[in-house]
């Protein structure tokens, strides 16, 4: 799933879509031998380009911000967790 969400973002359909692309790439290559990836590394990069597509490196991060940050405000000790560095930096002063 976190690749389809470094791709696509928040855009659940699509979400989906690319993790279970991934997966199925990944089952389908994961018997290959070094020798055999190494023989159809081209073939293997084009069909992960595929399914990928051409996503810029910047969207990726920007991806990966925004989820990091909702995991971040969906932390239920989050409230007292800020609460706790406050009162530490008020005793502090």
């Amino acid at each position: 799933m976190e690749v389809g969400r470094l791709v696509a973002g928040q855009d659940e359909k699509r979400v989906t879509a690319v993790s279970g692309q991934v997966a199925e790439w990944f089952k389908a290559n994961r018997d290959l031998t070094d020798e055999q990836i190494v023989a159809q590394h081209p073939a293997l990069a084009a069909s992960a380009k595929k399914i990928i597509g051409d996503v810029p490196p910047m969207d990726i991060l920007g991806h990966w911000m925004d989820n990091e940050t909702a995991e971040l405000l969906s932390n239920p000790q989050l409230p007292e967790a800020i609460d706790a560095v406050l009162a530490a930096q008020e005793h502090e002063e």
